[in-house]
């Protein structure tokens, strides 16, 4: 979060839409019922053996944010670039996606 907001105000504009979607989308239960599978299986695989997705994520809420803010396209701030895809798939343009570097 403070990676983004230096970077947004480095360059004099920018938004930051949060979604409250722990466990990937999945809930707090899933995080804890997936706890068992954890040591053998990677997170998203974790999920899916406790009979959940990997990634449950939704990403219609942020474009139907930013389409009410008029904004038109954006470069990503994020390390993920599946979320970039998912954004382009619910109608926003994403001009480029930059990797956020964590300390």
């Amino acid at each position: 979060m403070e990676a983004s907001q230096a970077i947004i105000e480095q360059a004099g504009r920018g938004v930051i839409v949060w979604l409250d979607q722990e466990g990937k989308g999945n809930g707090h239960l899933a995080l804890l019922q997936s706890i068992p599978f954890k040591e053998e299986f990677e997170q998203a695989a974790a999920y899916e053996k406790a009979g959940f997705k990997a990634d449950a994520r939704d990403y219609r809420a942020a474009v139907e944010i930013l389409n009410d803010l008029n904004v038109k396209s954006i470069m990503l701030l994020a390390n993920d670039t599946a979320k970039a895809e998912e954004l382009r798939r619910n109608g926003l343009t994403v001009s480029g996606l930059q990797k956020l570097v964590s300390d």
